[in-house]
């Protein structure tokens, strides 16, 4: 017996399509390629998150991180190895009203800088792209 689900996330989008659902396609797509782990962790190189626990673990080794400094955390590594914009980290985890205080960004880069990395002054986790944004090198 078949039965019709509502949304089925493999099959083709055939035109016209509805514009509701290809959004919706487009989200659990960026969701299963993301690499979070049945358990709800993410894992990039030395660096564990817990995203229902909102804990962050170095080298299994508890890290304590403010709520902002975990959310641009959390953006990073979901984008691991990809530049992320000043400005796009910055509406991600400030908000749009917030989008030309990129000091902000770079204050909070540098105290988890502090907690994450083994020499903060010779990033190897969280890398600067000059004029551009940040990314993630695990």
């Amino acid at each position: 017996m078949l039965t019709w689900l509502p949304f089925d996330p493999i099959a083709p989008v055939t035109k016209p399509f509805d514009t509701d659902e290809l959004l919706a396609r487009v989200r659990v797509a960026m969701r299963h390629r993301t690499g979070t782990t049945t358990d709800g962790k993410l894992r990039a190189g030395p660096v564990e998150i817990d995203t229902g626990a909102h804990r962050v673990a170095r080298n299994g080794a508890a890290v304590h991180l403010t709520p902002k400094e975990f959310s641009l955390l959390l953006e990073l590594v979901r984008h691991a190895g990809k530049v992320l914009t000043h400005r796009h980290l910055l509406q991600t985890v400030w908000g749009e009203a917030h989008l030309g205080d990129i000091e902000y960004l770079r204050v909070t880069m540098r105290g988890l800088r502090q907690k994450i990395e083994s020499d903060p002054g010779r990033p190897t986790l969280l890398i600067n792209e000059p004029g551009i944004g940040y990314r993630f090198g695990a």
